[in-house]
């Protein structure tokens, strides 16, 4: 189904706005309607990214997405939507909506769950400060990488086995090692150079 036609029923709906369920026949068709899934499915594999946590979460982000489009609906079902331009810009509003909410979502599980990069957590204990700047100084380095030490780094840090990172990427485990000692040290040497107390002393 095309965005063109989740626009039309969406503005029927709307449109015919007589009793108080109404925000609730178009949560159901948002949630229901298959280029609003395609979206949510591709912003929450963006959030996760950006955020450098798992996949696994998935799940757990839409179903936030989905509960704060239900609140937001039955306060103001229009959403504040420009009826003038929904027909050029529909697709481009709704989206932004989808990837602002899913950005919050995982933003409030990761604090909830503290499950971001297990490997710096054994690291700076429970201080919530230590953990930001450790996360920081983690992200500056690994964008100091390249590939391939910048993805098993990173699938590393989220708590993966060397054999599944090998599996994952397609290599064997020796290589895997490998390039994690190689990542490690290079990690090491750029918080050796960070004159941020806050970096971690190892890797």
């Amino acid at each position: 189904a095309s965005c063109g036609d989740l626009r039309r029923r969406y503005l029927l709906l709307l449109d015919a706005q007589t009793s108080t369920s109404t925000w609730q026949s178009i949560w159901h068709l948002f949630i229901t309607h298959q280029w609003f899934q395609d979206r949510l499915d591709r912003c929450t594999r963006s959030a996760l990214r950006g955020s450098f946590l798992s996949d696994q979460w998935a799940d757990d982000v839409k179903q936030e997405v989905i509960v704060k489009l239900a609140s937001k609906l039955k306060r103001l079902p229009d959403l504040k939507m420009d009826r003038a331009q929904a027909e050029t810009r529909f697709a481009g509003w709704l989206h932004t909506i989808i990837l602002r909410d899913c950005r919050m979502a995982v933003r409030r599980l990761r604090r909830l769950h503290c499950r971001t990069l297990p490997l710096l957590e054994d690291r700076v204990g429970d201080d919530p400060s230590a953990m930001l700047d450790a996360r920081l100084d983690f992200q500056d380095a690994l964008r100091e990488l390249d590939d391939p030490e910048s993805s098993v780094m990173l699938l590393y840090a989220q708590g993966y086995t060397i054999r599944e990172i090998a599996a994952a990427l397609g290599f064997s485990n020796s290589k895997a090692c490998r390039l994690i000692r190689r990542a490690t040290t290079q990690m090491e040497r750029r918080c050796h150079r960070d004159e941020h107390s806050s970096c971690p002393p190892t890797w």
